[in-house]
């Protein structure tokens, strides 16, 4: 009988895996093929100039009037302008990671159906109605910080807001 050498595989590290690695699966650092990845590349969904078509990036300019001055400009110097983030971040003497976390709550915010909803109907609302919409959902405030920047009590910014939610289901489901 002849014995066999074992034949040593390529794949596998040959080091014992430490006490912090013992019971994870190995990753494979490079795929293995080289097909495009069923999953959307972290730059590609981060980065909606490229991976978005122009009408969703006129989308976002036509919706971004609504949005406190500061906040428009942002959106058009991206989308319009066509600067990069990081363009724009050395400009401003900001972060480039926080602007483009700053970016994504944006569009985030100018993309929700919600936005769009109460962009459209607040000229018919009451007063109050319309002043918590434009603080919580235009604006992106928290409850309390629109209650406090409104001089309204949190309970009559919460009560507004649950009518907000209960008209924008109301037209959503109709």
């Amino acid at each position: 009988m002849i014995a066999l050498a074992p034949q040593r595989r390529t794949d596998v590290s040959l080091t014992p895996p430490s006490p912090s690695e013992r019971g994870r699966a190995r990753v494979d650092p490079q795929p293995a093929s080289n097909g495009p990845s069923p999953f959307p590349a972290s730059n590609e969904a981060l980065d909606l100039r490229r991976s978005l078509h122009r009408d969703y990036a006129e989308l976002i300019i036509s919706r971004a009037s609504a949005l406190p001055p500061q906040e428009r400009a942002l959106l058009e110097s991206v989308y319009d302008e066509g600067l990069t983030v990081a363009r724009l971040a050395g400009l401003r003497n900001e972060c480039p990671r926080a602007l483009r976390r700053k970016m994504r709550r944006l569009i985030a915010r100018v993309l929700c159906p919600k936005y769009a909803f109460v962009v459209r109907h607040r000229d018919t609302w009451p007063t109050t109605r319309k002043r918590v919409a434009k603080a919580v959902v235009v604006e992106g405030r928290s409850m309390r910080s629109a209650a406090n920047a409104l001089g309204l009590s949190f309970h009559t910014v919460r009560k507004e807001m649950q009518l907000i939610d209960a008209l924008f289901e109301t037209r959503v489901h109709a």
